[in-house]
């Protein structure tokens, strides 16, 4: 949970409740450095709507027949930055589950969609760049690379099973959100 202050949109610290076996319950909380300006979930919204790719978008799938649904935003400490996931859904008029359509990633002062979470942090970057580069090249039996592959074919997997109405894609979902989770131990 991402804490921003109440006269400020900049976070001030963030917050998560491990549900691991061994240490279920446990609350960590991250303060950030009193001069550092964190950007806040309220930001990174605004990015998204000022992005002229995403606004135009955006705009066109709510004007046409759909609605568009943005998904609860994640925000993943990971080394030492900040990374935030939001997906995004559209829900046509004549069904009742929305599909996932894109997965915004923002990190820094970067921030792109896709079809996928991976496709959308090789957009953040750089084209054809490993996402191993940003956790010092490790190997791909890093446990990093494999929790972020795991996350990107689930949300695929996740996205299929919404499409065809499976009751299963409530689980799934909650596969996504333990793994993202666990992805904390990560910070340095």
């Amino acid at each position: 949970t991402p804490w921003p202050t109440t006269q400020r949109p900049n976070m001030v610290a963030w917050m998560v409740v491990r549900n691991d076996a061994t240490r279920y319950g446990e609350i960590l909380v991250y303060v950030f450095p009193k001069g550092e300006a964190v950007p806040g979930p309220a930001q990174i919204e605004s990015k998204i709507d000022t992005n002229p790719e995403m606004s135009e978008k955006l705009t066109l799938w709510d004007e046409g027949g759909s609605s568009v649904i943005r998904g609860n935003m994640l925000v993943l400490p990971v080394d030492n930055a900040l990374f935030y996931v939001e997906p995004i859904y559209l829900r046509d008029q004549n069904t009742k589950m929305p599909l996932l359509k894109q997965v915004v990633v923002a990190a820094g002062d970067k921030i792109a969609w896709a079809e996928n979470f991976g496709l959308a942090m090789e957009k953040v970057f750089g084209v054809g760049e490993e996402i191993s580069s940003i956790t010092g090249a490790p190997s791909a039996s890093d446990p990093l690379i494999s929790a972020v592959n795991k996350v990107n074919e689930l949300l695929t997997q996740y996205k299929s099973q919404i499409q065809s109405n499976d009751p299963e894609a409530g689980q799934t979902f909650e596969e996504i959100k333990r793994i993202t989770l666990e992805l904390e131990k990560y910070k340095k």
